[in-house]
């Protein structure tokens, strides 16, 4: 019997709950990244079959949880052969006949199931649901609870049981300039509420190691400016201890963060051990000022980013103008050459144009 399961799925009162993964033992983002953070003990175990060769499309890979309450299980089932590929129908078709097996042999009475190979795995539901329902639909005593394609839920509502990272320095000085970037922008008025996009985040790391904070963080041209995939792991780790508001890492740029006061103060208590924080700091402080928007903070660090990384030396400011208007459509939309001219004067004044 086919019901339309609603609310996190994850939470499901089932026998079985069902996570898509790919067959390399990433589960980095969306509903396999809530499953990570929620069954840490599936992950090591999936991750460990992966690298063993045993996750393969077609083939299910069983996590017996071994409690009497549910869920009984977790149902790794590949919807992608790599995570940077996109789904393909034929895996699904093949996956949801080895499911049906599984049901079976496995006495499962109950079962919740995404939408398979939707969303980050790019296929139209309109094409999955009816071999889900044809499938999965008949096998007989079995409730087959099917998640339509819709939103993540709530980062607050997403199940964490993952331990605390250690605060390193590294995370403090991120956090603590996290704090003050914020609290700097309500004062100045150009924020009304205590949080951060995802995407000034990544540009407050991007300066404080440009003023010679190390983070360890690598940066590439990304649509919004200096972009750091290890930073969006970073960020990924500290969710649900530090910082609330990345969720499934679906939201993108535009998530919005909340740290943790609790761990603000414990940052600021590591960092009374580190001298050079305090000069980062007031520099951090001096350079964004007045730009402590998403909009400010993209324009400052693409101007610095393509001066330092895109344009044939010396860079000027009408190459780096040329080189923006180049970038992509929503820059050239966006930053003006004025815009340009007020950014550069900004980075020459802290000393990052030399």
């Amino acid at each position: 019997m086919i019901t339309r399961g609603t609310g996190n799925l994850l939470l499901a009162d089932v026998d079985a709950l069902v996570n898509t993964v790919n067959t390399v033992g990433v589960m980095g983002k969306g509903i396999a990244l809530q499953f990570k953070r929620a069954f840490p003990d599936n992950f090591s175990d999936y991750k460990a079959s992966c690298e063993r060769g045993e996750v393969t499309v077609g083939r299910m890979h069983v996590h017996d949880l071994h409690q009497v309450s549910n869920p009984r299980f977790i149902v790794n089932f590949p919807t992608k052969r790599h995570w940077r590929s996109s789904s393909r129908l034929e895996d699904i078709a093949s996956g949801l006949v080895a499911l049906r097996d599984e049901i079976v042999k496995r006495g499962i009475e109950s079962i919740a199931v995404p939408p398979l190979g939707c969303g980050n795995g790019g296929l139209s539901w309109s094409d999955v649901e009816p071999m889900i329902r044809q499938t999965l639909g008949t096998i007989p005593g079995v409730e087959v609870r099917v998640w339509e394609p819709a939103g993540a839920p709530s980062p607050n509502s997403m199940p964490n049981v993952t331990p605390t990272p250690p605060m390193t320095k590294e995370r403090a000085a991120f956090l603590a300039t996290l704090d003050r970037y914020i609290r700097s922008g309500i004062a100045r008025g150009l924020a009304f509420e205590p949080r951060v996009s995802l995407l000034e985040a990544h540009k407050v790391a991007y300066f404080l190691q440009k003023l010679q904070l190390p983070l360890g963080l690598s940066f590439e041209k990304g649509p919004y400016g200096p972009y750091s995939q290890p930073l969006d792991r970073a960020v990924s780790s500290m969710e649900g201890h530090f910082i609330t508001g990345f969720g499934d890492g679906t939201s993108g740029a535009q998530a919005i963060l909340e740290l943790n006061k609790d761990s603000v103060h414990d940052a600021e208590s590591v960092l009374r051990d580190y001298p050079n924080f305090k000069d980062v700091a007031a520099s951090f402080d001096k350079l964004v000022s007045g730009f402590e928007d998403a909009f400010g903070m993209e324009l400052l660090s693409t101007v610095l980013f393509a001066a330092q990384e895109l344009v044939t030396p010396p860079p000027t400011p009408e190459s780096v103008t040329e080189c923006i208007q180049g970038w992509n459509s929503r820059k050239q939309r966006l930053f003006t050459e004025s815009h340009v001219q007020t950014a550069w004067h900004r980075l020459s004044q802290a000393g990052l144009l030399v």
